[in-house]
């Protein structure tokens, strides 16, 4: 079993599983850190790692390829097989457009430049959204 001193963010990813003792009780390393052993071990957990690489975006550091692009380098037989296990991970316009709207909405400046008692005692970007 290969051990892994556990990092915040692939704790909340849900990669990894923590290491327990005899008595049920985390352990834990020489800093207090928890131990943790990948829940997905060997060279599929690659093979994902690589998927996830092609689909994020260029800013985040990965290739950010259409779906039928990741879907031909995984050797995926459909498109379907694809979304099916990777589609979570693809970028949604509806998500950008939403954006967009939000943005729009409540942050447009202010129709009066009055400052009121009231816009003192709340922090200036709540005072925008009213």
């Amino acid at each position: 079993m290969t051990v892994i001193i556990g990092q915040p963010a692939q704790l909340a990813a849900g990669v990894t599983s923590p290491v327990f003792d005899n008595h049920g009780r985390p352990k834990r390393d020489q800093h207090g850190k928890p131990m943790v052993t990948a829940k997905y071990p060997g060279l599929h957990a690659l093979r994902h790692f690589y998927a996830s690489w092609c689909i994020n975006r260029k800013v985040d550091g990965g290739l950010e390829l259409p779906p039928k692009l990741v879907q031909e380098r995984l050797g995926h037989a459909t498109i379907t097989m694809t979304m099916d296990v990777y589609g979570h991970l693809f970028p949604r316009a509806m998500t950008v457009r939403s954006w967009q709207r939000l943005k729009k909405r409540c942050f447009r400046p202010k129709p009066s430049a009055v400052i009121t008692k009231s816009d003192c005692r709340r922090p200036m970007w709540i005072s925008r959204l009213c």
